[in-house]
């Protein structure tokens, strides 16, 4: 058992419950991703983009002030404009990930710019950008209002982009968190922050990062932390299913299960996980603690049906994993291979 730490984590060649969540939806997209080591597509939205930031200044800050500037240069660029929703910058994305995919390990661009920038626009506009016009209208559009913020995507390479508006919108809610009086005991307290752990489970090696996790000697507890930011954090329900929260919470217990264990801990309880559901709509809603229950975390762990869907929990795709690694089969599940591609299709009500 390891700690890591936290700078290192993306580093740590191991099975994380991101990557599980991909193996539940797509068995070939993570034996690409993730046993062959296929770049993956950058897909960071500027709501992920705003998570991250309140991460940052909320949890991975704490305590350290001297290293302010230093650990915000190791994980972001600064993009002196804004981010619009203009398509401008949509072409700009996409121009960044064909550049990407252009690039030599050295860092060459092996392809001319007007290659690159014709299969960008080509790509927006199959997505319904800049109708009707032709790449050379693009082009105008996009040296006059796209290009300084395409030279910041090109300096990021292994960062994230921010602008000015979105950070302090990130610092808005951090405010919030550590004064509103639903949550502001959770961040008064000693907690250990974007704290990794790696572990073994199912023959494979594992890494998780908890954002924060409380330890209680008194009590002899252990309170995980998850930090969310959403739209409408009183619709949180359908994020849970949606983003596979179910599957994370089960995963954490897991991985600090293993850690307390080797660390004298091992008389302690870990409680379910804890959602702070921070909102980031204009209309200021206070944030919301969303405590997860024993059944939560079962569920988490041996699956659950909900309006009719069956929802896989972490031991069953932890199994699946193994079965497709250990007989190298990714195009097909278990099921459909011991029965030779015959398949019983359920009767619907």
């Amino acid at each position: 058992m390891q700690i890591a730490k936290p700078i290192e984590y993306r580093k740590i060649d191991a099975l994380n419950q991101s990557a599980l969540k991909v193996y539940d939806t797509d068995p070939v997209l993570f034996y690409r991703q993730f046993i062959l080591k296929e770049p993956k597509e950058d897909s960071s939205s500027t709501a992920m983009l705003l998570g991250d930031l309140v991460d940052f200044y909320l949890l991975e800050c704490r305590g350290n002030g001297a290293d302010f500037d230093l650990k915000f240069d190791e994980k972001f660029v600064l993009f002196s404009g804004a981010r619009t929703t203009s398509q401008v910058f949509d072409l700009a994305d996409e121009l960044f990930k064909v550049t990407k995919l252009s690039m030599t390990e050295e860092g060459e661009i092996i392809t001319d710019f007007e290659v690159r920038f014709k299969e960008a626009f080509n790509n927006v506009q199959a997505g319904g950008k800049y109708k009707g016009k032709t790449w050379e209208k693009g082009l105008d559009d996009f040296n006059l209002n796209g290009m300084v913020y395409f030279e910041s995507l090109m300096k990021s390479i292994g960062k994230k982009v921010v602008d000015l508006n979105l950070i302090e919108k990130a610092k808005s809610i951090v405010d919030q968190l550590v004064t509103d009086d639903f949550t502001k005991d959770i961040f008064n307290k000693e907690l250990l922050t974007k704290f990794a752990i790696e572990f073994e489970w199912y023959g494979f090696k594992c890494k998780m990062e908890a954002d924060a996790i409380y330890v209680d000697h008194e009590n002899k507890t252990i309170q995980p932390y998850d930090l969310k930011v959403t739209y409408d954090n009183e619709e949180f329900a359908y994020s849970y299913l949606k983003n596979g929260y179910y599957l994370q919470q089960a995963f954490y217990w897991e991985g600090i299960r293993n850690w307390k264990n080797v660390n004298g801990l091992e008389d302690y309880t870990i409680k379910p996980m804890s959602f702070v559901v921070a909102d980031s709509s204009k209309n200021n809603r206070k944030p919301l603690v969303y405590q997860l229950t024993l059944e939560h975390l079962n569920q988490g762990f041996y699956g659950f049906t909900n309006n009719g869907r069956y929802y896989r929990g972490v031991n069953e795709l932890m199994e699946a994993v193994k079965w497709s690694n250990d007989n190298n089969i990714w195009n097909c599940s278990k099921e459909a291979f011991d029965n030779n591609g015959l398949m019983t299709l359920q009767e619907f009500k």
